[in-house]
């Protein structure tokens, strides 16, 4: 990560501890995490993995004069595809009927997102300061 302003990780969230220890081993500007709103799940043996994660990255970063900025980005229900497993009904559904259901009035935390809208809201993310 030598001389490197920005990353962008997108993998395995498992790995965002080391990715934040070298970023900041090496005064890297920015870093751009994309996590699970997994964190959020009330069902504690599956958020608590992603929660403790965080806090190991908040220890990380704890310090004032970090040199570098976190970003953690949360996207839910990415669809793009009619072959995506876990919103292709919804899909069919808004093809067959021309309505978008609004999820909880629209204040749930799990929002359909196109993957199209996704891409470019990663690259506006890494190319704005």
């Amino acid at each position: 990560m030598i001389g490197i302003k920005t990353v962008m990780h997108i993998y395995n969230i498992r790995y965002s501890p080391m990715i934040i220890a070298s970023a900041i081993k090496n005064n890297v500007e920015r870093v751009i995490l994309v996590h699970t709103t997994g964190i959020y799940l009330k069902f504690k043996y599956v958020s608590e993995g992603y929660r403790n994660v965080e806090k190991n990255i908040a220890n990380l970063t704890e310090d004032p004069t970090c040199p570098t900025q976190i970003i953690i980005l949360r996207p839910t229900m990415i669809y793009g595809d009619l072959c995506d497993g876990n919103i292709s009904k919804f899909i069919k559904i808004v093809d067959k009927y021309r309505f978008i259901p609004v999820i909880n009035g629209g204040q749930s935390l799990i929002q359909p997102v196109n993957a199209r809208n996704l891409g470019k809201n990663f690259l506006q993310c890494l190319c704005c300061p």
